[in-house]
């Protein structure tokens, strides 16, 4: 976007970058400390620190292999400026191939420091996969959307640095009708996955995740048989006194209760659980490195107890008791 800038001369000019030469240096100095932090970032997000880093006057410089990870510093400037133009009052050297130099605290007088590089002190990077990465498509077929942008997404992420990728197995997809394990969706995810090369953090998911998505199409839910079966028995969710009930989960009350065609709350999970290492058994260890279990409202340990359905809570209001069905009371009275 254009800007008007005033020179020290007094005359204004309205363009994509100062002409005026003091405006020059500083507008060079503002991209070049801009370059710097993001180059900052893109070092510390991989995993091939410095043997050592060097710092002096708030400058460090960083070694041949986090060189190899970083953008070139001096593309886009005259060569004037690369050998000779340096911010006010930092003294700063240009390596022969112009790669970054990192200023982690300009203007402060810096200490010589060492930071190792054994893998002992690499923490893997997990980033978790979007919820919205899944619709349901106009057949009623749930699919992964935007296979080719997630796919270059991934990529990216590995030449980032990341380590790999969480991804949710929703429960609401896989058995969509009782016994019946679709596993389709998610063997062309852990594929593209796996030729990026990331590992694999999987939550099972037990649960909804409706208040997280704006989009109706991008709304999972529980198996379409198990959300039927609570039309005929409201009981089978939390409910709180007033008679609310939250549909995201069903209730502890239900865990030894036969109520899905002949099967526990419990063995319903216990058979999800042994289809997935049935199906994916061989990934174990060397794609998926961490298998979690979701064991409430949001994969989370809890009641559901600070709804934000309908307006019903909003931060910070205190939560409500959710144990209002007549098998959580059932319990409750024993």
């Amino acid at each position: 976007v254009p800007w008007p800038v005033t020179c020290p001369g007094g005359h204004t000019s309205l363009s994509h970058t100062p002409t005026c030469p003091t405006l020059q240096t500083e507008f060079l100095e503002i991209l070049l400390h801009l370059r710097l932090h993001f180059s900052a970032l893109l070092c510390s997000l991989s995993r091939h620190l410095p043997t050592s880093t060097m710092a002096g006057n708030g400058w460090g410089v960083l070694g041949s292999k986090c060189q190899r990870q970083c953008c070139h510093l001096g593309r886009g400037f005259p060569a004037s400026c690369q050998s000779q133009w340096k911010p006010r009052g930092v003294p700063v050297a240009f390596l022969p191939r112009r790669w970054c130099v990192l200023s982690m605290a300009y203007g402060e007088r810096s200490r010589p420091s060492s930071v190792g590089s054994s893998k002992q002190q690499n923490v893997p990077v997990f980033v978790m996969m979007p919820v919205d990465t899944f619709r349901i498509n106009n057949c009623g077929v749930p699919e992964i959307k935007r296979v080719r942008a997630l796919s270059a997404s991934l990529k990216a992420l590995k030449l980032a640095g990341v380590h790999g990728v969480a991804v949710e197995v929703w429960w609401g997809i896989v058995e969509s009708s009782p016994f019946t394990y679709n596993w389709f969706l998610y063997q062309e995810l852990f594929k593209l996955i796996s030729e990026s090369g990331l590992k694999l953090h999987v939550a099972l998911s037990f649960h909804s995740n409706e208040h997280l998505s704006s989009k109706r199409a991008d709304f999972i839910g529980l198996p379409p048989w198990v959300v039927e079966a609570g039309y005929h028995n409201r009981d089978m969710n939390y409910q709180d006194q007033h008679g609310f009930a939250n549909e995201n989960y069903l209730t502890l009350g239900v865990d030894h209760i036969p109520l899905f065609c002949g099967r526990t709350a419990l063995q319903c999970y216990e058979d999800f659980i042994t289809s997935f290492v049935d199906m994916f058994g061989s990934l174990m260890g060397i794609i998926i490195e961490e298998v979690s279990i979701g064991l409430g409202p949001s994969g989370e340990l809890r009641y559901p107890s600070h709804p934000v359905e309908c307006g019903r809570w909003k931060f910070p209001g205190i939560g409500e008791f959710q144990c209002y069905d007549k098998y959580m009371n059932g319990t409750l009275g024993a």
